[in-house]
C-alpha cells in the first residue's frame, strides 16, 4: 500500500515508469518521492486518472513548480473522495447530454461525499447546463459543504431538483441555499429533511418567496421547525404552484391598494390557469380589500370549489360591481353557490356568465 523511496537519484525517467506502474495498481495509497530529480508530473496526471487509491504523493524538494503541483493535489483530493464522483466529474464538464440525472446517495462502502467532494462537484456544475436532477443524501456535507455548492445552484439553469437530506445542513447552510435560490430560477424541488434546522434557518428560506415563483416542493421534515413557520413555507409553495399574477398582485390586495380597481385574469400566462386553489387564494385576500371594482376571471378552470371561495368574498363585499366568469367549468354546483353569495351582495350590478 505505500512506497517509500525518498533521496535516491530518481529522474523523470524512472518517475515515469512507476506513475506507469501506478495506473494499472488500485492498492498503493502513499508513495513518497521526496528529495529526488524529478520536474516531470505529467505521468502522474495520466496515471491518477486510471488510479483511484492513491492519496498521498509526496514530490517535496523535486525541480518541480507550485504551479505544476497543483493540478496533482487536485487530482489526489479527487482520489480521496467516492469513485462515483471521479467518474462523473467528466462527464459533468462535457455536458454529457445523457447525465441528467445523479443520485450519490447510496453509500459505497468506503466513502461518503464530504465538503470536499462538494467543492469539486460544485466547479464542475459551473460549466454545467445539462443535469437536472443530484440527490446527495445521506452523506457528510455539513454546512460548509452545502454552502461550497452554492455558487453553482445560484448560476445554474437546468436543475430542478436537489435533494440534501441528512447531510447536517444546519441553518447556516440552509441560509446559504436560500440566497443561491433567491436568484435560481430553475430549482423546483428541495428536500433538506433532517439537518438539524431551526426556526432561523426556515426564516431565511422564507425570503426566498420574495423574488422566486419557482420553487413549489420544499421538504424540511425533520428538522427543529415550528409548526407555525413551516406551515408559512408550505403556503409559499402553495402559491408558487398558482399563477405568476396571483403572487404578484397578493400584496397590495392585502395592502388595500387603490390602485388596483379592476382585476383581469382571463388571459393565460402560458404556464397556469386559476384553478379551484389559485381562486381560494385570491377570495381570501380579496376579503381585505375594498379597492377592486371589477374582477375578470374568464377563461379559467376553477371549478365549483373555486366559486365556493369566491362565493365566500361575495357575501362581504361592498365594491365590487363587475365579476366575469365566462368559459369557466363552474357547473350547476358552483352556480348554485354563486347565487348563494349573490343574495347577500348589494353591490354586483354585472355578471358575466356567458
Amino acid at each position: 500500500t505505500w512506497i517509500n523511496v525518498p533521496s535516491n537519484a530518481i529522474t523523470d525517467v524512472g518517475s515515469a515508469l512507476l506513475a506507469e506502474a501506478l495506473a494499472l495498481n488500485q492498492t498503493l495509497v502513499d508513495c513518497n518521492l521526496a528529495n529526488n530529480r524529478i520536474a516531470a508530473v505529467e505521468p502522474w496526471l495520466t496515471a491518477l486518472k486510471a488510479n483511484n487509491s492513491l492519496a498521498s504523493l509526496n514530490l517535496d524538494n523535486n525541480p518541480v513548480s507550485e504551479a505544476a503541483l497543483a493540478p496533482v493535489r487536485n487530482a489526489l483530493l479527487l482520489n480521496l473522495q467516492p469513485v462515483a464522483l471521479k467518474r462523473a466529474l467528466p462527464r459533468l464538464l462535457q455536458n454529457d447530454p445523457s447525465l441528467k440525472t445523479i443520485d450519490f446517495s447510496r453509500f459505497n462502502g468506503k466513502r461518503y461525499h464530504t465538503t470536499d467532494s462538494a467543492h469539486l462537484l460544485g466547479m464542475a456544475l459551473r460549466e454545467n447546463n445539462v443535469l437536472t436532477s443530484l440527490s446527495l443524501r445521506g452523506n457528510t456535507l455539513g454546512a460548509q459543504g452545502a454552502l461550497e455548492l452554492c455558487p453553482a445552484i445560484r448560476e445554474h439553469k437546468a436543475l430542478t431538483h436537489l435533494d440534501l437530506t441528512d447531510n447536517a445542513v444546519r441553518d447556516k447552510g440552509a441560509a446559504g441555499l436560500a440566497d443561491a435560490l433567491k436568484v435560481n430560477k430553475s430549482v423546483t424541488s428541495l428536500v433538506l429533511e433532517t439537518n438539524s434546522i431551526t426556526d432561523e434557518g426556515a426564516q431565511a428560506l422564507l425570503a426566498v418567496f420574495k423574488t422566486n415563483n419557482k420553487l413549489t416542493a420544499l421538504n424540511l421534515h425533520g428538522n427543529q421547525i415550528s409548526a407555525a413557520r413551516l406551515a408559512e413555507l408550505e403556503a409559499q409553495c402553495t402559491t408558487n404552484r398558482q399563477p405568476a399574477s396571483l403572487k404578484q398582485v397578493q400584496p397590495r390586495l392585502r395592502e388595500n391598494d387603490d390602485s388596483l380597481a379592476a382585476l383581469d385574469f382571463s388571459r393565460f400566462d402560458g404556464a397556469r390557469h386559476y384553478d379551484d386553489t389559485a381562486v381560494a387564494l385570491l377570495a381570501q385576500d380579496l376579503k381585505c380589500n375594498e379597492a377592486v371594482l371589477s374582477l375578470n376571471l374568464s377563461n379559467n378552470t376553477f371549478g365549483a370549489k373555486g366559486v365556493e371561495a369566491l362565493a365566500g368574498f361575495l357575501s362581504t363585499t361592498t365594491s365590487l360591481s363587475e365579476l366575469e366568469l365566462a368559459h369557466c367549468p363552474i357547473g350547476d354546483a358552483g352556480a348554485a353557490a354563486l347565487a348563494k353569495g349573490l343574495q347577500q351582495n348589494q353591490s354586483v350590478s354585472r355578471l358575466n356568465l356567458e
